[in-house]
């Protein structure tokens, strides 16, 4: 990270001396301190943006540059700086669910602005909301962006009577334009099917909707059947012309292919693989504005991405349209249920957990069909063939990823989208293949949390219990977020030989105040204080008793992490006896 030219390239504070312009980080006795290069950027920038929180997700963007990594990564990037601070670790502050501070005051500051970062530490939040109130939020919009919001929401639940309710509270209704056919057979319980010659078309010109550049995305759930004589139009939206970027559709092209971005040619991302094989698919275009980037995600799979060279400029000269272009032209034939539009930035995790809540059956739960919640900002995606699903996921990506079990809530709007209370007495288990220098298990009596979000904080209760590839078998809690490095509370060896890029299955059984674990179906001896036990003593103080698996990968595997054959029961539960080791 290149320093700001007005800044000093030297910050004194607690007897530390960061030298930007050599990349240092030393005592003031001289003696240099191992700080790795990602970890001494993200210090150097916490200090050159000292008077405010700085976000996660900003110090991400800004020190891995653009480079997809997990929020774990840099929760190891913080716990590395504060290790090596030592008794000055302190002087990052943690702001649960926002991100981190530098509050130390450095040597040699006018009086006037260790004053100011003083009042920032209390004062930052009400000032950002002001500026949001008096200018629009333009400069504080990027450093505490609001969570994105349904603007547009069209369940199609109604009975046909030319009219199509909006589900948001922005009021955007519509009236239907030629014959629609009605249905309650798609995943989300409601359809239409667009004949080729008919359409929804907007009362409004879109009430709340994206403008200028702002960050926004589409969903639907898409069906086709047959390739389009011509581009077949799901959603369309902006104001029609030839000003470039000032509107934006979501469209199937003649080759049966899905294609997202700017009207009139100027920007769009487009995928390669038809998806007319009459089989419901739910479909995502998210614009993120500061990375200039359209995606387009199908049944929360990466489907086509593109970054474009100018910002958006959308409009709201025209109503919105559904199943056609808002100038006309050939209509979108096929069916389309739950058509919602969002404002904000929605990532993959939320997309994911959408789509999922929306037709569960990823795992059996008490309750009903669940669905998965992708932890750390990290996806965890259905392989691509039998026997892995459902109960299956697998994870391609390093750092920590997972995810936690969730209902369905009815509606799944994105706000609601959260891991499910579950019992304090939970039997898990699952089969697990493991890359080298890997590891995966359940997790159990932890705090529900939403799409993308990390497991740990501060406030955390919880246990992970993990098998490793090695055939190391550990118990970790879930309550200390900031300390990386922490010993796990239980430890054993495995019973039988594990072996890396072999599928083994990892049972584990809270029942009251023990656990106890299996590994293909033999019981687990821990070393607890100096004996052995297969009883392991677990805090029962537990409240929200979510649950899930984690894997972790501390570099990029060259195979993913497999998840399969996903089972969750009450520990006293008739099935809760040890499943048979699979061939």
């Amino acid at each position: 990270m290149v320093p700001d030219s007005s800044m000093p390239v030297r910050y004194r504070f607690d007897g530390f001396v960061l030298d930007a312009a050599a990349h240092m980080l030393r005592r003031n006795d001289g003696a240099v301190l191992p700080l790795r290069p990602k970890s001494f950027a993200t210090l150097a920038y916490l200090i050159e943006h000292r008077c405010r929180v700085v976000p996660r997700w900003e110090l991400i963007e800004q020190i891995w540059s653009g480079v997809h990594v997990s929020e774990d990564v840099l929760v190891g990037c913080i716990a590395d700086i504060r290790h090596t601070l030592g008794s000055s670790r302190n002087v990052i502050r943690t702001v649960p669910k926002t991100g981190y501070q530098f509050v130390a005051e450095l040597q040699g500051e006018p009086p006037q602005a260790r004053s100011q970062q003083r009042q920032s530490r209390f004062k930052w939040l009400p000032v950002t909301v002001a500026a949001v109130m008096l200018t629009g939020g333009l400069a504080a919009w990027r450093y505490w962006p609001r969570p994105p919001v349904e603007v547009g929401w069209w369940r199609f639940d109604e009975p046909i009577s030319g009219r199509v309710r909006d589900s948001s509270p922005r009021g955007n209704q519509g009236r239907t334009v030629g014959l629609l056919t009605h249905t309650r057979e798609a995943p989300s319980g409601h359809a239409l099917e667009f004949s080729g010659n008919s359409h929804i078309a907007g009362d409004t010109h879109g009430v709340g909707f994206p403008r200028g550049d702002a960050s926004f995305a589409i969903t639907a759930w898409v069906r086709v059947s047959v390739i389009p004589k011509q581009h077949g139009p799901i959603f369309h939206f902006g104001s029609v012309g030839h000003s470039p970027r000032s509107n934006a559709h979501l469209f199937m092209t003649s080759s049966g292919a899905l294609c997202f971005g700017w009207g009139d040619g100027y920007g769009t991302a487009c995928g390669g693989e038809a998806v007319t094989d009459g089989k419901w698919h739910h479909v995502a275009a998210t614009y993120n504005s500061q990375a200039k980037r359209l995606t387009i995600y199908v049944d929360a799979a990466d489907y086509a991405r593109q970054i474009t060279d100018s910002p958006g400029q959308l409009g709201g000269g025209a109503p919105w349209m559904i199943g056609s272009f808002q100038t006309g032209g050939y209509p979108f034939v096929g069916w389309l249920s739950d058509v919602r539009l969002y404002r904000g930035n929605v990532t993959h995790p939320q997309i994911a957990a959408l789509a999922g809540c929306t037709s569960p059956g990823a795992v059996r739960l008490r309750g009903g069909n669940g669905y998965f919640v992708p932890l750390y900002r990290a996806t965890v995606e259905a392989p691509p063939a039998q026997p892995y699903s459902p109960g299956s996921f697998e994870y391609s990506g390093f750092g920590k990823g997972g995810a936690e079990f969730a209902l369905p809530d009815g509606p799944c709007s994105l706000a609601s989208l959260r891991g499910a209370s579950l019992a304090a007495d939970l039997r898990i288990s699952s089969e697990l293949y493991l890359p080298a220098d890997t590891a995966a298990g359940p997790f159990f009596r932890a705090r529900r949390v939403g799409p993308g979000d990390p497991l740990e904080t501060g406030r955390s209760s919880g246990y992970w219990l993990r098998l490793d590839a090695s055939g190391e078998v550990t118990l970790h809690s879930l309550a200390h977020p900031e300390d990386a490095n922490a010993p796990p509370l239980a430890k054993a060896l495995a019973p039988v030989p594990v072996h890396a890029k072999e599928w083994h299955r990892l049972e584990a059984e809270a029942h009251g105040a023990v656990l106890r674990a299996w590994v293909d179906s033999q019981p687990v001896s821990f070393s607890l204080g100096g004996r052995f036990s297969q009883a392991v003593p677990l805090d029962t103080s537990a409240t929200e008793n979510a649950a899930g698996i984690l894997v972790q990968a501390p570099q990029r595997p060259t195979d993913a992490i497999l998840v399969r054959s996903i089972a969750v029961v009450d520990a006293d539960h008739p099935e809760a006896g040890r499943a048979q080791p699979q061939p």
